[in-house]
């Protein structure tokens, strides 16, 4: 971000997992160049400014996708939930209410979060089967601790923390059955279980 300005651009890139900016080095981060650098193959490891031989990479085609987003200002959920848009693209299906559990006919949340730094990472079924509720993984983005709600239709009937690999750690109180009280840490990264009717 050009901080004069207050403009610049979020770059999302799907396949490659290091980048210099400019002439950057260990020592110092170059944001006056207007260059991207991406390193397709090669050592990424070693010790001081020694790296180990590694032997030559066989794979002469890479494929490497990016999604660009102009911005006046730098929004770290901003920048994070479009990466996430365009590197986990949305799988798309009918849905269809019934008699007992009627959707309205414009629109639908599942979930909503109130504060706007708690991030949804990801949502899916337990791994254990739907039948054991869904899942969510809510990541703090912000420096601070905040406290925060997670509203939840239909309603729920229990909701549990759990560990990143599932396991529950503990009960969690519901604020009437639509409702969950959430404290994070800044920057923490959160595991429920919700079960509904």
């Amino acid at each position: 971000t050009d901080g004069s300005r207050k403009k610049g651009v979020t770059i999302s890139n799907a396949d490659l997992a290091f980048a210099r900016m400019g002439a950057s080095t260990p020592a110092l981060l170059d944001t006056r160049t207007p260059q991207l650098q991406f390193l397709a193959s090669g050592p990424v490891e070693g010790h001081g400014n020694k790296r180990e031989a590694q032997p030559p990479n066989p794979i002469r085609r890479f494929t490497q996708c990016f999604a660009l987003r102009p911005h006046q200002g730098y929004n770290v959920t901003a920048a994070m939930s479009f990466a996430l848009e365009h590197q986990n693209p949305p799988i798309t299906g009918t849905v269809e209410g019934g008699p007992s559990a009627p959707l309205p006919a414009d629109s639908y949340s599942l979930l909503t979060v109130d504060d706007s730094k708690v991030l949804l990472w990801a949502t899916k079924p337990a791994d254990d089967g739907i039948e054991q509720g869904i899942v969510v993984r809510l990541w703090n983005v912000g420096d601070k601790p905040v406290k925060t709600t997670l509203k939840v239709r239909p309603a729920l009937v229990r909701a549990f923390r759990t560990t990143h690999l599932e396991t529950d750690l503990e009960p969690l109180a519901l604020t009437g059955s639509h409702t969950i009280p959430m404290t994070f840490a800044h920057q923490q990264i959160q595991t429920y279980r919700l079960i509904g009717n």
